[in-house]
């Protein structure tokens, strides 16, 4: 899948069974973490689980730069918040198969 086919309301999981989300660097950005990285401690401040819902560009949601992901402009919500995607983990993120 490629970031541009991404639809708000999609539900995202991370591609390898073995990752799950989490948040990274003050809780300012969602990355995929896998094995022994997701641990918090130094850069990782708590794991968010396997799903997140992605919520759409920055422009969709009002989002201004000024925030602290003025960097990133894909957001997604997990455990309630709403995360910037850092963009160097989109290939490790894929759509939820509808069954």
């Amino acid at each position: 899948m490629k970031v541009k086919d991404l639809v708000p309301g999609m539900i995202l999981k991370p591609v390898c069974n073995s990752s799950q989300f989490i948040s990274a660097f003050n809780d300012k950005v969602l990355k995929v973490g896998y094995g022994l990285r997701i641990q918090p401690g130094r850069w990782v401040d708590a794991v968010l689980g396997r799903t997140a819902i992605y919520l759409g560009q920055r422009k969709d949601l009002n989002i201004e730069k000024k925030s602290n992901a003025d960097w990133s402009n894909r957001f997604v919500l997990a455990e309630g918040k709403i995360y910037p995607v850092d963009s160097v983990d989109w290939w490790k993120i894929a759509p939820v198969e509808e069954q």
